[in-house]
């Protein structure tokens, strides 16, 4: 069954677009406006690794299954975001947040992975002052993950665990082999 075609999904489909341009030119002009990209003064990290080699290839390999592996996992997240999804039923998490908390999550992983990527660039190339901005980034994100998870906490513990709703299924088992027990004895 095909979802319906809504003014909110027409909506995100030019928005998304548009911003992302937006952002995209913006990122370009600040890199370029602030010297983000500036090396003046710094020196490769791994000259401070005193050029071990072994050393050098561990942190950017571990670093980039990392940061792989982080950008990947979002882009899960915003699948089951799309499929409405979530661990609430959907009238609930539409009132309580909890498909924002699912994107604040998101944002913060994918911020996450792109701080284990500059650390590998910053092994051969030192743009710290990108590298700052993206930690900067990774700061918002988890201040705004905090706070969407603090807003959403009471409604996710409302939420039954798989443990209560087998013992409430096991009372309601209990109960009809009771009533259809005293239904034949009835008869």
């Amino acid at each position: 069954m095909k979802p319906a075609v809504t003014v909110r999904s027409i909506a995100t489909a030019i928005v998304v677009p548009v911003v992302t341009g937006l952002l995209l030119s913006f990122c370009r002009s600040a890199l370029k406006t602030f010297g983000l990209l500036s090396t003046s003064g710094f020196m490769p990290h791994k000259m401070c690794l005193s050029g071990s080699e072994g050393v050098i290839w561990t942190v950017a390999i571990s670093d980039g299954v990392t940061a792989i592996c982080y950008l990947l996992i979002p882009i899960s997240l915003l699948r089951v975001f799309r499929h409405g999804l979530v661990i609430a039923p959907s009238d609930i998490a539409k009132r309580k947040g909890v498909r924002a908390l699912l994107l604040w999550f998101a944002s913060l992983i994918m911020t996450c992975g792109l701080s284990h990527q500059m650390d590998v660039i910053t092994l051969w190339f030192p743009y710290y002052y990108l590298d700052a901005t993206v930690r900067v980034a990774t700061a918002m994100a988890s201040m705004g993950t905090y706070a969407a998870l603090q807003r959403t906490l009471p409604t996710l513990l409302g939420i039954a665990s798989v443990k209560d709703l087998t013992e409430q299924v096991d009372r309601l088992m209990d109960q009809m082999a009771a009533l259809t027990k005293a239904k034949a004895t009835a008869l």
